[in-house]
């Protein structure tokens, strides 16, 4: 299985990239395997909670194919992040955000 990164988003400093654990690796090599097209909600009750979905890059105003990110949503606190298994494409894609807000 392809490890799998989170941009992490930064309000008072540069956004960052970082590794996620395990189970969400797991469960984002499902959703894609499973080739989903919508939202898909994961919960084990006790330590999970969370929502993958396909990255909307057209509403986010890009135009290059980003067909390999992913929307991640911790549904306990509402945070919203974006996850791919292309790390370098998502530091890139990371220093481009930190270069139109820093």
């Amino acid at each position: 299985m392809n490890p799998v990164f989170m941009m992490l988003h930064n309000e008072s400093d540069y956004n960052t990239v970082v590794k996620v654990e395990q189970y969400i690796a797991e469960k984002l090599a499902e959703y894609i395997e499973t080739k989903q097209k919508s939202v898909v909600h994961y919960s084990d009750g006790d330590h999970f909670n969370f929502s993958i979905d396909n990255f909307d890059s057209v509403s986010s105003g890009l135009k290059a194919n980003y067909d390999d990110f992913y929307s991640f949503k911790n549904i306990n606190t509402g945070e919203s992040y974006i996850i791919s298994t292309n790390q370098n494409k998502l530091r890139d894609f990371c220093a481009y955000i930190n270069r139109l807000t820093n």
